[in-house]
């Protein structure tokens, strides 16, 4: 159920996420439903892929799962710190060349 719950989590922000920029929907509301659905799917997604108790977990999933906390994060946050846009940039593209190439 749990991975289900992050796949519609990450869905639902996917969708909304295009929706908002396609339409120019901006505000308060957004500022804040937009990072916090990222966090919970990425929460829920890390939570997902580890048994209880277990602390293996696969890369792909894990390095998706860091990259959409950390986006809430610091879309919520005035948390800034050198070379930011790399780390988030190189976890995207590891993660997106990952689960292209997953069996």
């Amino acid at each position: 159920m749990t991975r289900k719950l992050g796949m519609i989590l990450l869905a639902a922000w996917l969708v909304l996420t295009g929706i908002f920029a396609l339409f120019d929907v901006s505000g308060e509301m957004t500022d804040t439903l937009l990072p916090i659905l990222a966090i919970a799917a990425g929460v829920a997604l890390f939570v997902e892929d580890r048994p209880f108790g277990h602390l293996d977990t696969e890369l792909d999933t894990f390095l998706l799962s860091v990259w959409l906390i950390l986006r809430g994060i610091f879309a919520l946050t005035d948390l800034i710190f050198n070379g930011q846009d790399i780390v988030t940039a190189v976890l995207a593209i590891a993660a997106g060349a990952l689960l292209l190439f997953e069996d």
